[in-house]
């Protein structure tokens, strides 16, 4: 098998789940689940927001641009998931 640029890059996944142990709130938990891919100095974060109780997906995105606008890139997708948990 030949490598590939990409090969030396490895897919990162991030899950975090929500504090299911308040139910007091009478929402579900969620779980926000992405992946961040970088290659050639540029880089693409994608997440989605699901709903833990259905596996309905509440909410999905991407940003990208190159590695020096992780930042921004960063703040643009938390910007974004925090807006959807709020109009839930």
């Amino acid at each position: 098998r030949r490598s590939s640029p990409t090969d030396a890059i490895p897919s990162i996944r991030v899950r975090h789940q929500s504090d299911s142990s308040d139910a007091s709130s009478g929402q579900a938990p969620l779980l926000v689940a992405g992946s961040v891919v970088a290659q050639a100095g540029r880089v693409r974060v994608m997440a989605r927001l699901v709903n833990v109780a259905d596996g309905r997906v509440l909410w999905s995105g991407s940003s990208g641009g190159t590695t020096r606008d992780l930042a921004a890139i960063q703040s643009e997708v938390v910007q974004a998931l925090a807006d959807a948990i709020r109009a839930r």
